[in-house]
């Protein structure tokens, strides 16, 4: 047991600079790449709409914060949702300050992230099945072995490609009849439905 150490709900804006920091201080020591808009330091603005309430997402049960003498070190956040199969995905992450890492911190966060996604995919329709799941880069060499320590297993790997210049794409081919265009409302429903079929069979 760490002095010091408590485990409490999200504050709202309160946690939002602490929240920044340990972004900050992951991507550096984790060598991520700020070039690559899902691995750069999020700013407060953009943690202020990720982590607003909505009818998808509450906070208040969602996220679990880790501090040390007033001082956020660390926190968990977590989702889940049915895929088209019906399978239920339950989704849980967390970051650590890396002065803070190898101390059960993270352990303890991930503790808490599987049983309350464990006692909501009890209450999943019956006959549907349900796994955890989470991601980490190549170079979260710390979380990699906190994870297999507890049993997971790798289900996929995706490659990441970047092209910085697109003066050499070529103008697309439309076939006869196609046409290109901004959507407006009214095609929402339409692009969605297009994109679920388009994804349909694309893992997670």
């Amino acid at each position: 047991e760490l002095p010091g150490l408590r485990f409490r709900r999200f504050r709202g804006a309160f946690d939002l600079p602490g929240i920044a920091a340990i972004h900050a201080a992951h991507s550096e020591y984790d060598r991520l790449d700020p070039l690559l808009s899902n691995q750069r330091p999020p700013t407060v603005a953009e943690l202020a709409e990720i982590y607003r309430p909505r009818s998808d997402f509450n906070p208040d049960f969602q996220m679990l914060m880790a501090e040390v003498d007033g001082e956020l070190i660390g926190y968990s956040w977590i989702r889940s949702w049915a895929q088209a199969d019906g399978a239920w995905v339950l989704y849980h992450n967390c970051q650590i300050l890396p002065a803070w890492r190898g101390v059960g911190i993270g352990d303890a966060l991930m503790k808490w992230a599987e049983d309350v996604l464990g006692f909501a995919a009890s209450h999943r329709p019956e006959g549907t099945s349900a796994h955890f799941r989470t991601d980490v880069y190549s170079t979260e060499t710390h979380a990699i072995q906190r994870l297999e320590a507890a049993g997971y297993t790798i289900a996929q790997t995706t490659l990441e490609m970047a092209l910085y210049s697109l003066d050499r794409l070529p103008p697309p081919l439309l076939s006869e009849g196609f046409a290109l265009h901004t959507p407006g409302v009214d095609d929402a429903r339409a692009v969605f439905f297009a994109m679920d079929a388009a994804f349909e069979d694309e893992w997670g």
